[in-house]
């Protein structure tokens, strides 16, 4: 399966916010939109940067409660590691394993063309899984 029919079949919402946002206000964003990652943006097409929950504890962590007044570019990830429609679920489990990352932003023309996570591959993994397990049954039942 790719990526473009997996978005097909979860939706393409991708959240985004401006760099200048309010980490407290990305805190709020991402309890909204029940998600662990925000794709950054100043234009709201192409991808300047990724904050995570992970970089806000992080942030936290290093800077204590004066974190969630600074702006999300300053604890936002630079180098998104992104993935395209075409690419095959499986080569963007593997990325993600090997970046150790939860959150793939796909692109299209260098625009933001959605967004999907490990819950959504985990979730389409789990299915196809019982659907095999459903066909074999079927094929023993009736051999």
């Amino acid at each position: 399966m790719t990526i473009g029919k997996m978005l097909k079949m979860k939706g393409s919402a991708a959240p985004r916010i401006r760099p200048s946002v309010k980490v407290k206000d990305v805190v709020a964003m991402l309890k909204f939109a029940d998600t662990g990652a925000i794709i950054i943006s100043d234009d709201g097409a192409h991808i300047d940067g990724i904050i995570t929950e992970r970089d806000i504890v992080r942030g936290l962590h290093r800077e204590g409660a004066a974190v969630l007044e600074f702006e999300a570019r300053r604890l936002m990830t630079e180098n998104v590691i992104t993935c395209r429609a075409n690419d095959r679920v499986a080569d963007v489990m593997e990325m993600m394993n090997q970046h150790r990352i939860r959150h793939v932003p796909v692109v299209a023309d260098d625009k933001i063309a959605g967004i999907i996570n490990l819950r959504d591959i985990l979730g389409l993994r789990l299915e196809e899984a019982q659907h095999e397990a459903d066909e074999i049954r079927y094929y023993i039942a009736h051999a």
